[in-house]
């Protein structure tokens, strides 16, 4: 079968880890992107795809680099290129690769080489020690494409009532998951430490993993040896892990480049169906704290234009940045409670750069669908109070009505939704809670509830 030419292909991928016993020696931020992107060319078996990079799109980090894709431009030798930088968002980096895709489609890029990483452990090991990092100097430089920031996630009454920090937030629905499911408090707790301990494992076993030894539910779990409390029932163990030095990068080209840099066909990955919800309610308006039909909507639509059912698909990475994301997408999908829904260990154990996670599960997922050959992957992404999310299914064979994009927002805005009331003197029931820590001591607790008017 001939291929359209400006058909978009996903040919290399790249993963990076380092943990150095000298931070002093740690690569920084920029030149662990640049082995990435070096890794990818190679995965791809074309390095000179790299000289033929005409966009370079980089997730906004930590670091204060003011256009870190015009610092790897002139590191990897690409000349003429589209400059970007991508916002804050567990969802940026499906959205820059629905980008891609769609202007390698039009014609108006090639090869795009989309990247992300971070040097956070070994900067807090040296600044610990009275140090300073050393980090390549750039503020006068402008990218020039910035792909605009995040729509509002947060009212400003959210803010005043302590909804500003995810832990929070995400605590809120996983004490309302465990009033769903009946547990005690010791039981749920124990159930949450248990799916963090499978997903420990799955990192261990990933080369590219954080955590190079799996944890137990009690290490997990257990307000012991550093593993403090941050939001009722979250350790530092079951969140988020950002203080990490990891890098990942992804080549996308057309089939016509692809042909023409000489990449093995045993390299191409087809990206089939992208599904995405670029704004939800606020958290104050959301129906309810034990789910987000959302999400349930967009991953059922991704996998009927897929053509696919959840029992098509074992390659799965469910976006993990607190237990209650994992478990809302786990119900959202049908997936059993015994499930391990991730390729690469999650962002609290795989470890989680701060806003290119998501980068790591494409990369593993291209990589696993290459190993499985034929069986499809599918990876969600989240950005915010569960506020945006996108759903791809990639795999090595090309999808029979060719890749499919659709955006949710206008069905999304039709489901049901509350009104924030102030009549705090009102009757009203307990609907859910958070309560935050603070030098491991309880801080402040926020309580959702719900009026006898439905508000």
């Amino acid at each position: 079968m001939t291929q359209n030419p400006r058909t978009a292909l996903l040919v290399g991928c790249g993963q990076v880890k380092q943990k150095l016993e000298d931070p002093s020696l740690a690569h920084e931020p920029i030149q662990l992107m640049e082995s990435a992107a070096r890794l990818a060319a190679e995965d791809a078996k074309a390095p000179s795809l790299l000289q033929a990079v005409d966009a370079i799109w980089v997730l906004r980090g930590i670091w204060d680099y003011s256009n870190p894709a015009a610092l790897l431009a002139d590191r990897l030798g690409a000349s003429r290129v589209d400059t970007g930088l991508a916002p804050i968002s567990g969802s940026s980096v499906q959205r820059l690769i629905c980008t891609a895709i769609a202007e390698i489609e039009a014609g108006r890029h090639d090869v795009v080489l989309i990247t992300g990483g971070e040097a956070e452990y070994s900067k807090r090991r040296i600044v610990r020690s009275g140090g300073q990092p050393a980090r390549t100097p750039q503020t006068n430089s402008s990218p020039k494409r910035n792909f605009g920031g995040d729509p509002q996630m947060v009212t400003p009454e959210e803010v005043a009532l302590g909804l500003a920090m995810p832990a929070s937030v995400y605590s809120m629905y996983e004490n309302a998951l465990r009033h769903e499911s009946g547990r005690s408090l010791a039981d749920h707790r124990a159930y949450v430490s248990k799916l963090c301990a499978r997903m420990s494992t799955v990192a261990a076993a990933n080369p590219y993993g954080w955590d190079d030894a799996a944890l137990t539910p009690d290490q997990i779990g257990n307000d012991i040896d550093g593993n403090r409390m941050v939001s009722y029932p979250y350790t530092k163990r079951m969140v988020a892990n950002m203080v990490v030095d990891q890098a990942a990068a992804v080549l996308v080209c057309s089939s016509e480049a692809a042909a023409k840099y000489g990449v093995a066909m045993d390299r191409v990955v087809y990206p089939n169906v992208v599904v995405e919800v670029s704004k939800m309610p606020m958290l104050s308006n959301r129906e309810n704290y034990k789910g987000v039909t959302a999400l349930g909507v967009a991953g059922k639509r991704a996998l009927e234009m897929a053509e696919l059912s959840i029992e098509d698909i074992s390659l799965i990475d469910i976006y993990s940045c607190f237990p209650a994301a994992v478990q809302v997408g786990m119900r959202e999908l049908g997936l059993g409670d015994d499930a391990t829904p991730t390729l690469t260990g999650g962002l609290n154990h795989g470890g989680g750069p701060f806003n290119s996670y998501v980068m790591h599960s494409i990369a593993t997922a291209m990589n696993k669908v290459r190993d499985a050959r034929g069986e499809p992957a599918l990876v969600t992404s989240l950005g915010g109070w569960f506020s945006k999310m996108a759903f791809g299914v990639y795999s090595v064979e090309p999808p029979r009505n060719g890749y499919a994009y659709t955006c949710l927002d206008d069905e999304i805005s039709k489901l049901p939704s509350r009104a924030l009331s102030q009549n705090v003197n009102a009757n009203s029931t307990i609907e859910t809670y958070a309560l935050s820590y603070f030098q491991q001591k309880p801080h402040q607790a926020v309580i959702a509830c719900l009026l006898d008017d439905g508000s």
